[in-house]
């Protein structure tokens, strides 16, 4: 007997603004007759569209079961893509790129953009300019994302990382044997605790601009963040900075796996992240 695969995968060349953007459309094998979406993926750099231990393909694949397509890429100047590496704003126009060509192929699928660390800020950033290409968004999903607030890093520092380290029966051997300069611990929680204080940065900063994004839009926002990864907790602590954007993640939109790292490199919780978004995106209703 011939097993059928669950997911039909195809490579795609579509034109971005740099050069060609190469990546995977995964499609379900047996789709609907109502359109699904189709979620862009957006990978952090360095990475590349197949992720940390497959962690993209993972996911796709696991969409595709879920009937939802997925497209993943790379961005200009990593993996297959040619041209020269750039900061990861640049991947913004790369994003816009792919969402129009998905629109231009597919006119009746609407789209969802989702991002790992700078990728998930990348694709968040994107967002007014998809919608004003007449690119329908049905959700957004940040993992881990990444923010520039030298304040909730440095915060995230002091209580995730200092403060365990106080208490690490592992820290205080080391200290008594030697092993662990005493100065140098103070001196880097001393400068940790006086950015945690210093004010946030200026209107153009990544943050702000993140902030203005996801609380002027209406597109429906999920969140996936690891409980054990300073990204993730600097986010956290911006977050509840930020009064207008607090009611947009209700419990319902937001998952928060207590001992998952950056990457969510235990197969445990991948597969629990990846079936928590197949899930939301699922119930998701047509018009968002």
């Amino acid at each position: 007997m011939t097993l059928q695969a669950a997911h039909i995968e195809t490579a795609v060349c579509l034109p971005g603004p740099r050069g060609p953007l190469v990546g995977i459309r995964c499609d379900p094998a047996n789709p609907g007759e109502q359109p699904r979406p189709c979620v862009i993926i957006v990978a952090g750099q360095p990475q590349t569209r197949v992720g940390a231990h497959r962690m993209f393909v993972q996911l796709a694949r696991r969409l595709a079961q879920g009937g939802l397509s997925s497209l993943r890429f790379d961005c200009s100047g990593w993996g297959d893509s040619p041209g020269t590496a750039e900061p990861f704003e640049a991947s913004i126009a790369d994003i816009m790129a792919v969402a129009k060509a998905m629109r231009a192929a597919h006119p009746g699928q609407p789209l969802v953009l989702l991002g790992l660390c700078d990728g998930a800020t990348a694709a968040a950033l994107s967002l007014p300019l998809v919608l004003a290409a007449s690119c329908p968004v049905q959700a957004l999903i940040l993992m881990n994302p990444w923010i520039d607030s030298q304040q909730m890093q440095a915060r995230a520092r002091v209580k995730h990382y200092y403060l365990k380290r106080l208490v690490s029966r592992q820290f205080w051997s080391h200290l008594l044997k030697g092993k662990v300069r005493l100065g140098d611990a103070l001196g880097g929680a001393a400068r940790a605790l006086l950015q945690s204080t210093q004010a946030a940065g200026p209107p153009e900063s990544v943050s702000a601009r993140l902030a203005g994004v996801l609380v002027r839009s209406e597109v429906p926002l999920l969140l996936v963040l690891s409980g054990d990864d300073l990204t993730a907790r600097s986010f956290s602590n911006w977050l509840q900075s930020q009064a207008g954007l607090r009611s947009r993640v209700g419990p319902e939109r937001q998952l928060d796996l207590a001992d998952a790292d950056h990457t969510f490199s235990r197969p445990a919780d991948w597969q629990r992240a990846c079936q928590w978004m197949t899930e939301r995106l699922g119930g998701l209703r047509p018009d968002g």
